[in-house]
């Protein structure tokens, strides 16, 4: 837990209340123990989205579609595209969107997201908005290939770069964890020093990062 637990509560309290699919998706989602944004941070998600008013977002990362139905809801007249290599999941996501009267605005993926699924288009796309909360290892990958994309003044939201606080740790009795936090801290510390990414980080959630592609490198 990042924030004091009293205080997520007392947050959770103040959100307001989603529609029946999206509260049913956060039980399944607890229940099968798949990754899905916490409800704190996808408010966050949808009041960016809501304030930058994008033309096209890209989500890495579809999972059961739950942020893609947040996305729709902030931005209902944007083009998204949306990735995840699980097939199973992205079921489930074409489900959702569909119950939810919006699967025609989304193009899904279900590709490996470290291989860049444009890359062959005759006229690659541009994006105003992306959203990354995929494989936290692959991260830097993710950057690095969808960063062209991304126009002036765009932005990247990141979720999960906190990793419930275990950044600030240095002794681990798990292996696999410390690789994993030790990656999400180089992908912090990359985000720090890039050369035309303004980064700000931001405690809710599991932590999340809000980069913005500068004008000039100057």
């Amino acid at each position: 837990m990042i924030v004091n637990e009293e205080i997520m509560k007392y947050i959770g309290v103040h959100l307001p209340e989603r529609s029946e699919l999206m509260q049913r998706m956060e039980q399944e989602a607890l229940a099968e123990h798949i990754p899905i944004i916490q409800p704190s941070s996808a408010q966050l998600l949808y009041m960016l989205v809501r304030m930058q008013k994008p033309r096209t977002i890209f989500e890495i990362g579809t999972a059961i579609g739950y942020s893609t139905l947040w996305l729709t809801k902030a931005a209902p007249e944007a083009t998204i595209y949306s990735i995840d290599i699980n097939g199973e999941w992205q079921a489930r996501a074409h489900q959702a969107l569909t119950e939810a009267g919006v699967r025609e605005h989304v193009t899904l993926f279900n590709e490996d997201a470290t291989l860049d699924p444009f890359s062959q288009w005759q006229t690659p796309p541009s994006f105003d908005f992306i959203f990354m909360d995929a494989a936290k290892g692959q991260y830097i990958r993710f950057m690095e290939l969808y960063l062209p994309y991304l126009v002036t003044d765009g932005v990247i939201l990141t979720d999960n770069v906190l990793h419930h606080g275990l950044v600030t740790e240095t002794h681990f009795y798990n292996r696999r964890k410390r690789q994993l936090v030790e990656r999400i801290q180089k992908f912090n510390d990359y985000l720090a020093n890039h050369p035309i990414l303004e980064s700000s980080w931001i405690p809710i959630g599991d932590g999340m990062v809000l980069s913005m592609r500068r004008r000039s490198t100057k």
